[in-house]
């Protein structure tokens, strides 16, 4: 599984989530920080990512236009990168079941 961190998560999670899945980038890294919500929503469908986000526009666009992409929401407010971290990574067996599932296209993780 791809995964696309929104602008509102640091890049620094990438690193701790390459060796558990596929692909890790965040959207800074692409030149899409000031890209819509739409575009990095199109980004993500076109190459195979799951949107990584605590922005709840995803899951309005998701439930406005089904899926792909998926997305794992985090309603986190503003936790701190270090929680979001340990969050995902506890979260890792749950995120590979999304991934392979054909129906689900929604995970939000509020704890670890």
């Amino acid at each position: 599984m791809k995964l696309l961190l929104d602008q509102n998560l640091s890049y620094r999670l990438c690193r701790p989530l390459a060796p558990h899945f596929e692909e890790a980038l965040q959207v800074r890294r692409l030149g899409m920080q000031e890209s819509p919500d739409t575009d990095i929503w199109g980004f993500a469908r076109r190459g195979g990512y799951a949107i990584v986000t605590r922005d709840a526009d995803f899951v309005v666009l998701l439930e406005q236009r089904g899926g792909p992409p998926k997305v794992i929401y985090l309603p986190l407010g503003s936790a701190p990168t270090g929680y979001i971290e340990t969050c995902l990574l506890s979260a890792v067996d749950r995120i590979r079941e999304l991934g392979a599932s054909e129906d689900a296209h929604l995970l939000i993780l509020t704890t670890p």
